[in-house]
C-alpha cells in the first residue's frame, strides 16, 4: 500500500526526506507544496508553517506532522481538519542539541562571561569571584519533554535548579512550582531564567514588566520557548536599567527578526537565529516514521498536540 505524504517546508532537504521515509515505510509517493496531483490522496501531512486554510483542503488526511518541536506554526491556522491529530516532533538528537545550548548559555552567565567580554574590550584585568554551581539559581520555565530534560541536566550539574509548570508537572529529585504564585516564587529564586513555555492564550507576554521585576537584581533570561512570551520592551527596560544582566534570545515574535528590532545592536541581548535545537534531517524522518506507523495501526502518537491547551 503507498503511503501519501505532503510535505511543505521551504528550507528542507525534500530529496532527503523522502528517501529517509521511504527507508522507514516501504511505498511512498512525497509530494512538494504546492505540487499536489490530488489532494484527496494526501494520507499525511509534515510541514513547517503551512499556508493559513490549507491543510483543510486535504479531505483524508490522517495526521498532521510538526517538523519541530513547536506547534503554535500549525496551530495559528483557525481551521485546521476536525478530528486529525497534529503531532509534535520529540527527536533525541534535537533534544540533545537543545540541552547543550541551555547548557552553554547557563554556563556562560554562570561564569560572567559576558563580564569579562565587555571587560576585554576596555582592557581591563578583573577577575570575578567564582560561585559553586549549587549556589547559582536556575529556573526552568515549561517542563514538558526538552524542558523537563534541561532542568533534570542542570540538577545533575549541581546547580540549584528549580521548574515551574502551568499543569503542576511533578519531576523527581525537582522542585517544581505552579500557577500565578508559584511563578512570582520560583522568579523571585531565580539567578538564570530558561524559558521553554510555548505559545499560547495563557503564555503570550507572560514575562512583562511585572514578572521580570520579580527577578532578583541581576538576573539573566534565556528565551528557548517562543517569542510571544517575552514583552521585548519590557526586557529592554530591565536591562537599560540594570535590573537584569543579560539575555540570550533563540526565539522571536517574528521570524526571522527584522533588521531595526533594537535587539540586534543591544549590548546585554545575544542573538541566536532559532538555532537551539535544528532539525536533524537523518533522524527526524525515522521520528515520524515511527509515529506514522503508530497511527496506522490505530495506536496514538506520544506527542500529540492538545488543541485546547496548546501544546
Amino acid at each position: 500500500m503507498t503511503t501519501e505524504v505532503l510535505f511543505i517546508w521551504e528550507g528542507g532537504d525534500r530529496d532527503r526526506w523522502a528517501r529517509a521515509l521511504a527507508r522507514e515505510l516501504g511505498d511512498v509517493r512525497f509530494h512538494i507544496y504546492p505540487d499536489v496531483p490530488d489532494k484527496a490522496e494526501i494520507d499525511y501531512a509534515l510541514v513547517w508553517m503551512p499556508p493559513i486554510g490549507e491543510l483543510q483542503t486535504y479531505p483524508n488526511m490522517k495526521g498532521i506532522f510538526s517538523i519541530g518541536a513547536g506547534a503554535s506554526h500549525i496551530l495559528r491556522d483557525p481551521d485546521l481538519p476536525a478530528g486529525v491529530p497534529v503531532v509534535r516532533l520529540v527527536d533525541e538528537i534535537s533534544v540533545r542539541d537543545m540541552w547543550l545550548y541551555a547548557c552553554y548559555w547557563v554556563l556562560h552567565y554562570h561564569r560572567q562571561f559576558d563580564l569579562y567580554r565587555a571587560n576585554q574590550a576596555g582592557g581591563i584585568w578583573d577577575r570575578q569571584e567564582v560561585l559553586t554551581p549549587a549556589q547559582r539559581r536556575v529556573t526552568v520555565l515549561g517542563l514538558g519533554a526538552i524542558g523537563g530534560r534541561i532542568a533534570q541536566e542542570l540538577a545533575a550539574m549541581g546547580f540549584d535548579t528549580a521548574g515551574w509548570s502551568r499543569s503542576g508537572k511533578e519531576l523527581h529529585g525537582l522542585r517544581v512550582y505552579r500557577g500565578p504564585e508559584g511563578l512570582n516564587t520560583v522568579l523571585q529564586r531565580s539567578d538564570i531564567v530558561i524559558n521553554m513555555l510555548p505559545a499560547t492564550a495563557e503564555t503570550t507576554q507572560l514575562l512583562d514588566a511585572r514578572r521580570l521585576a520579580e527577578l532578583p537584581k541581576g538576573a539573566a533570561l534565556i528565551n528557548m520557548g517562543r517569542g510571544e512570551v517575552l514583552e521585548d520592551a519590557a526586557l529592554i527596560a530591565a536591562l537599560d536599567s540594570g535590573a537584569m544582566s543579560g539575555a540570550t534570545l533563540d526565539v522571536f515574535r517574528t521570524e526571522p527578526l527584522s533588521l531595526e528590532h533594537p535587539f540586534w545592536t543591544h549590548p546585554k541581548i545575544n542573538i541566536t537565529p532559532h538555532a537551539a535545537g535544528p532539525t536533524n534531517e537523518d533522524s527526524a524522518p525515522r521520528q515520524i516514521a515511527m509515529d506514522i506507523l503508530k497511527l496506522e495501526r490505530g495506536e496514538m502518537p506520544s506527542h500529540r498536540v492538545d488543541l485546547e491547551r496548546g501544546y
